[in-house]
């Protein structure tokens, strides 16, 4: 079997808590760093709140109705590490589900927008777009190719990668300097 990298972005339905909080605070974005499953409606997920927003995006995470539960492990300035318990899963669970494909964590959400990656084959990456279709989940292939199974950036280089990403530092014209983002990771620029 050839082991491929699916990468898709998934418009989150409306009435998801992480659509609802990154709609609400824009200039955040929030990683999901595992997630599990209690039943098809509930999850329980650590995630990490990145932004200058991150304070306002808690405080929206922590008053919505469907956050049944919230404890913060660490803050780091802009960065607000966290494990919720978290309804208004069931119809990304149910597709997730149905594909028969396992969801690689972490995954980014941003605007309303999670990336979900998955290394599987043709016939697996077929499961998972017929899967979004039937529960009429918005979605776009980004990618679908060959995966090596090396990495290349710790997960902190990765984290940086992707802030870099999200918040516009390769976009054209840029939407955050590099300075702006170091500030916001509160790293040095050179890191």
């Amino acid at each position: 079997m050839v082991t491929n990298r699916l990468l898709i972005d998934i418009v989150l339905p409306e009435g998801n808590w992480a659509r609802d909080v990154t709609i609400m605070q824009p200039d955040i974005l929030i990683q999901v760093e595992e997630q599990m499953m209690l039943d098809d409606n509930i999850a329980a997920l650590r995630i990490t709140i990145q932004g200058s927003g991150s304070k306002q995006a808690l405080q929206i995470l922590e008053n919505n109705e469907l956050v049944q539960f919230t404890a913060i492990y660490e803050e780091m300035g802009k960065n607000i590490e966290l494990s919720i318990i978290a309804e208004g899963m069931s119809i990304l669970h149910k597709s997730l589900k149905k594909s028969g494909q396992i969801l690689q964590t972490p995954y980014v959400i941003k605007d309303g927008h999670a990336t979900w990656t998955f290394l599987t084959d043709r016939n697996g990456a077929l499961k998972v777009k017929d899967a979004l279709k039937e529960f009429a989940i918005e979605h776009q292939i980004i990618a679908f190719g060959a995966h090596r199974d090396t990495r290349l950036l710790t997960p902190r280089q990765r984290d940086i990668f992707d802030a870099a990403v999200y918040n516009g530092y390769y976009d054209k014209p840029r939407r955050i300097t590099l300075t702006k983002l170091a500030d916001n990771m509160e790293i040095s620029k050179s890191a």
